[in-house]
């Protein structure tokens, strides 16, 4: 990891967060601090830029204490090989952690395509023809393929509908997702992790 330096920062109470940056929970009380005044408000409230001391990158907390950038929503799921999948999972994470609901959405719906392109399926088919592929080589869940469908229709929606994808929404699809991928990718690669290990032994 890089060393960063941050020069003239200061002392302060203590801030209670998430870095979005490296994942840790924190109380830092290294960084940076404004008086924020506004016509409504009788009195001036702080901001910050809080310096994690895990990874050292910045997190600004604002006088309603909220964080920027915000915390991906769900987690990162092992076993992923495929760079494509992988990479749009983390990008649907954190358009939320944005506040992108409806881009979230969008990247879910896309991902379901990604996904079955990898696992052998044809390029340039209709995303219910993805769905059907991913069903028919089981890689949907027993009793999965509804809330599968409820991914298309929900990224559906928010492609082609003047349409705006609510918070509950979008962390219920990234909720799916993570599911998802966790069922095709995490659990195989750590069956084979667990093969290989006992093979070894």
């Amino acid at each position: 990891m890089a060393k960063i330096d941050w020069q003239n920062t200061q002392s302060f109470s203590s801030q209670n967060y998430q870095c979005s940056h490296c994942g840790k929970e924190l109380a830092s009380e290294k960084g940076y601090t404004a008086q924020r005044q506004e016509e409504h408000r009788n009195r001036a409230d702080t901001e910050y830029i809080c310096i994690c001391h895990f990874c050292k990158k910045p997190t600004y907390i604002d006088m309603d204490k909220k964080q920027y950038p915000g915390v991906a929503f769900g987690n990162a799921v092992d076993g992923i090989d495929d760079e494509s999948v992988n990479n749009l999972y983390e990008e649907a994470r954190n358009c939320a952690s944005v506040n992108a609901y409806t881009a979230t959405a969008m990247a879910c719906r896309k991902i379901l395509m990604n996904i079955a392109v990898a696992k052998g399926a044809k390029e340039n088919l209709k995303f219910v023809q993805y769905v059907q592929y991913l069903a028919d080589n089981s890689y949907v869940p027993p009793d999965g393929k509804d809330w599968v469908e409820h991914i298309k229709n929900k990224g559906n929606d928010a492609n082609h509908k003047i349409e705006i994808v609510s918070k509950e929404d979008a962390e219920e699809l990234l909720y799916f997702m993570e599911m998802l991928l966790t069922f095709i990718y995490a659990v195989p690669a750590r069956f084979k992790k667990k093969l290989n290990a006992d093979a070894q032994t």
